[in-house]
C-alpha cells in the first residue's frame, strides 16, 4: 500500500507491505489436498456405485442363470422371485408364468402323442393281420401281391414309429418299466446281428460281432431294442461295400457295446445333438429309408434308465462309432 505525504517538492510517499509467503503456502496446501482427495473421492464413488449396481443386479443375474438352465426336461423348475416389490420381482413373476404356460403346452403335446400312439396300435395291428392273411391266400395276381407286400412294409414301418412314440411318452411320464435280470450282452449283440444280417447282406454290408461275453443288470427286451437301434442305424447309413462291426467289451468296471460303421460320418456340430429327438445326420437319406429320428434318442433314454451312458465318435468320410456302457455285473 503506498500513501503520499505532504505537497510540493518535498513530497514523500509512505509504503506499507506484507509478505505473501503464508498465502502461497496455504494455496499450495489446498492444491495438494485437492489433488489427493478428489481422485480418492472419485474412486470411492465409483467403487460404491459398482457395489450398489452389483447388489441391485444380483437377482437379475440369478434369474438369468436359472432361466438359462431350464430345458425341456426341467420345465417344472422356476426362477427365484426376490422378496421385493420392484421391477425385478415383476420380471421373475412374468418368467414363471411363461414357464407355466410352456409346461402346460408341452404336457398336452405329450399326452396327445401318447393317446394317439395308443389308439393307432390297434388299427395298424388289424391292417397288418388282414394283409398277411391276403398274402397267404391263393389266386392273387402278381401285381396285387406286390402291392400288398409294399403295404405290409409301410404298415410295419408305421407300427415301429408308433411304438417309438409310445415308448417316449412312457419315458416322459416316468412309466418306463424295467424288468431287470442278468443279461449276457454278447448274446444280445449276436441275436440282434443275426436278425439284421439279411438286411445288411442285401446291401452288401458284412455284419460281425466280436468280444467276450459280459453280463449286465438290465431289462432284456429294452436292452435288445437299444442295441437294435444302434445296429439298424449303422446299417442304414453305411453304403454298399462298407462294413458294420459290433464289439462287446469290459473295462474299468464298465461293460458295454460299440457299433462301428464305415459310413459318411457325422459333422462335429451335429455330433453333440445326435442323440436328441428328431435329429438326423442326413435328413434326405432318412426320408428315403424311413428314419424318424427317434431311434438314437430312445437308445439313450433306455441306457440312462439303466444307469448307463451313451456316446458317439465320428470322422467325416471314415465312419462313426456309437457306444453304450453299463455298470458291469460282479
Amino acid at each position: 500500500l503506498a500513501l503520499p505525504l505532504g505537497a510540493g517538492q518535498g513530497r514523500q510517499v509512505l509504503v506499507v507491505a506484507s509478505s505473501l509467503d503464508e498465502v502461497d503456502r496455504s494455496v499450495h496446501r489446498l492444491r495438494v489436498l485437492l489433488l489427493a482427495v478428489v481422485p480418492a473421492a472419485l474412486l470411492a464413488a465409483a467403487g460404491g456405485g459398482w457395489w450398489l449396481a452389483r447388489k441391485a443386479l444380483r437377482p437379475v443375474a440369478e434369474i438369468t442363470r436359472q432361466a438359462g438352465a431350464i430345458g425341456v426336461e426341467q420345465l417344472h423348475e422356476r426362477v427365484p422371485v426376490p422378496p421385493t416389490n420392484d421391477e425385478v420381482a415383476g420380471l421373475a413373476t412374468t418368467i414363471n408364468a411363461m414357464l407355466d404356460r410352456i409346461e402346460d403346452g408341452v404336457g398336452e403335446k405329450r399326452r396327445f402323442l401318447a393317446d394317439a400312439s395308443h389308439e393307432l396300435r390297434t388299427p395298424l395291428a388289424v391292417m397288418r393281420s388282414e394283409i398277411e392273411v391276403s398274402l397267404r391266400a391263393g389266386g392273387i395276381e402278381p401285381a396285387a401281391r406286390e402291392v400288398l407286400a409294399s403295404s405290409a412294409e409301410e404298415v410295419e414301418r408305421m407300427s415301429r414309429i408308433v411304438d417309438d412314440l409310445l415308448t417316449l411318452a412312457r419315458i416322459d411320464e416316468g412309466r418306463l418299466e424295467l424288468l431287470r435280470s442278468r443279461v449276457d450282452l454278447g448274446a444280445v449283440a449276436a441275436d440282434v446281428a443275426g436278425s439284421l444280417r439279411p438286411l445288411a447282406q442285401a446291401q452288401g454290408i458284412p455284419l460281425t460281432v466280436s468280444g467276450d461275453g459280459v453280463e449286465v443288470d438290465a431289462d432284456p427286451e429294452h436292452l435288445r431294442r437299444a442295441v437294435r437301434n444302434l445296429v439298424e442305424n449303422a446299417v442304414k447309413y453305411t453304403g454298399t461295400g462298407g462294413r458294420v462291426d459290433l464289439e462287446v467289451w469290459r473295462r474299468n468296471g464298465e461293460a458295454g457295446l460299440t457299433v462301428t460303421d464305415t459310413g459318411p460320418g457325422i459333422p462335429e456340430a451335429l455330433l453333440e445333438r445326435i442323440f436328441d429327438r428328431f435329429v438326423r445326420a442326413d435328413s434326405a437319406r432318412s426320408r428315403s429309408t424311413g428314419g424318424s429320428g427317434l431311434g438314437l434318442s430312445i437308445t439313450r433314454e433306455i441306457v440312462e434308465a439303466h444307469g448307463g451312458r451313451v456316446w458317439a465318435e465320428s470322422t467325416l468320410g471314415e465312419g462313426s462309432a456309437f457306444s453304450m456302457g453299463f455298470p458291469a455285473s460282479s
